[in-house]
């Protein structure tokens, strides 16, 4: 009898061990997996702000160059008026002629 109480003493032992080994195992399981999601989250985090900061140099540089592309098309706006207020009477009088003249 006591060898049997012994091996029934062995058998709880080694089953309160496993079981805690398996405890053990799904608590590490558990932290890694917050860890791989904390990770995961810090690095959509990381290229997240990348993006923004990308994007933002992204918008000033073409605000710059829509800036760019106004002024240039009132200078040259600018230029056909002048031009054609210094040449309209001219335009004006040969476009009746050619008209008058046939």
């Amino acid at each position: 009898m006591n060898i049997l109480n012994e091996i029934i003493a062995l058998d709880k032992t080694a089953s309160k061990r496993a079981e805690e080994e398996i405890n053990a195992e799904k608590k590490r399981s558990a932290e890694y997996g917050s860890a791989m999601a904390k990770s995961r989250t810090e690095k959509v985090e990381i290229e997240r702000e990348k993006t923004m900061k990308l994007r933002s140099e992204q918008e000033k540089n073409l605000s710059e160059k829509l800036s760019g592309a106004e002024k240039e098309r009132s200078l040259r706006q600018k230029q056909l008026s002048d031009i054609f207020e210094k040449n309209k009477a001219q335009w004006k009088s040969e476009i009746i002629s050619r008209i008058t003249e046939g």
